[in-house]
């Protein structure tokens, strides 16, 4: 069955993000590059949400202009204007809409996202008065105020804001048909959380329904500061997984003739030296680090050089002769024939690392390349380069520390079953 019609009430000012967000309706307020709004409606399209009913008021044509159809989106939107010259409150607009609205539909607060499965509120019975108030629980009601349901899943109170604990609070989100609105004036300025929802409660017909998840409104500039970084989390995580995954599809072989390469080294009784700059060095350092000491299993210590952890070398080799041969001297004097240099640069561009590649092959040494982007100029000096696919430099380094364990765990495996 196909998700109801969404009403998305979008008319308010937004008084208090004044200073922080002036030019735009607060459906508007930008999160690190979208509008709030788009942010739900994505959200929601994901749920099976198709048919959207926006109703808008303040500086309506931004968002109509932004959203349109909704084709971009995937979805059909609409619009139901309140007038210009007065603003109707949440029930008025919804009154307002009239005859675009469906015989039953979900709204929810333009100001709000809720992180929530809502399966589970539409298929809940609807009360009697035609409307379900979908609630949450949070540590802390004290911004919020509380909502107490009975046993049979009826709304009994609402209490003011200021008390303190654990409770349950208006989610923002709500399944309602025409029945709900049937007391309300035409063109009158109405509230559903200050009018409408409390007569309800006083005759025992609201009904209500916990959800299991967030919710986050941006009616304050702390609690709007704190969705553009919650936001940041899940776009960074999600684009860090997403690298991960395509890392894994398109890079296998070369990780696995990788690892090949690094076990038959060591069977062979020879060892690796790892090298980069910055980031790249941390990498290289935690990873000899697995191999001397251990991953996840006892066996024997495993011969393996950071070439970047020694200032004293570092220092001394770029004072007296260039930063390009920092690694290059290292490896003239370490490495051996069938030692294998893994080298790391996000860009394959680094000097130095580039530098210490040529060196290896000169000294009879094999080398791997771990870099990203186009594979730069490292990829052609390399017997194997794992090129990740992704032109972010965090998000290359991510998946280079994920490969990285791949190689020492697949050494670590090979030195045990050496020792047996």
């Amino acid at each position: 069955m196909s998700a109801p019609q969404l009403v998305v009430l979008a008319g308010g000012l937004g008084t208090r993000l004044r200073g922080v967000v002036d030019d735009v309706p607060k459906p508007m307020a930008p999160v690190n590059g979208r509008p709030f709004l788009e942010h739900v409606l994505r959200a929601l399209a994901r749920q099976g949400f198709e048919r959207v009913l926006l109703c808008v008021g303040y500086r309506a044509a931004q968002i109509e202009q932004h959203f349109g159809d909704g084709s971009r989106l995937g979805l059909s939107i609409r619009y139901a204007h309140e007038p210009a010259d007065a603003l109707l409150g949440t029930a008025g607009a919804l009154r307002q809409a009239g005859a675009q609205l469906e015989d039953r539909f979900v709204v929810i607060n333009g100001d709000t996202y809720l992180d929530a499965d809502l399966a589970p509120l539409l298929a809940a019975p609807l009360s009697p008065a035609g409307a379900t108030l979908g609630l949450v629980s949070v540590p802390d009601v004290d911004r919020y105020g509380t909502v107490a349901l009975d046993a049979r899943g009826r709304i009994v109170r609402f209490a003011e804001k200021g008390q303190r604990g654990p409770g349950l609070i208006n989610a923002g989100v709500y399944v309602m048909d025409r029945r709900a609105l049937e007391a309300l004036e035409d063109g009158a300025p109405r509230s559903l959380e200050r009018d409408l929802f409390p007569a309800l409660v006083t005759r025992g017909l609201l009904g209500g329904h916990v959800l299991e998840g967030e919710m986050t409104d941006i009616g304050t500039p702390e609690s709007y500061a704190r969705f553009q970084l919650r936001d940041l989390v899940d776009v960074s995580l999600s684009e860090s997984a997403r690298v991960l995954a395509e890392t894994a599809r398109v890079c296998g072989r070369a990780i696995t003739d990788a690892a090949a390469l690094l076990v038959a080294a060591y069977r062979a009784g020879g060892q690796s030296l790892w090298c980069g700059n910055g980031g790249s060095a941390s990498d290289a350092q935690h990873l000899v680090c697995e191999l001397v000491s251990k991953l996840n299993h006892e066996r024997r210590a495993l011969p393996a050089l950071a070439l970047g952890t020694n200032l004293s070398i570092v220092t001394a080799i770029g004072n007296d002769y260039a930063f390009d041969q920092v690694f290059a001297r290292q490896v003239d004097a370490h490495a051996r024939p069938g030692d294998v240099l893994v080298a790391i640069s996000t860009s394959g561009a680094s000097a130095s690392v580039l530098e210490a590649a040529r060196r290896a092959h000169a000294r009879g040494a094999r080398v791997i390349g771990l870099t990203g982007r186009d594979g730069g100029a490292l990829a052609a000096l390399c017997d194997v380069a794992v090129i990740v696919p992704s032109n972010s430099t965090q998000h290359i380094q991510e998946a280079h520390i994920a490969i990285g364990h791949v190689l020492c765990d697949a050494i670590e495996r090979a030195a045990m079953g050496d020792a047996a």
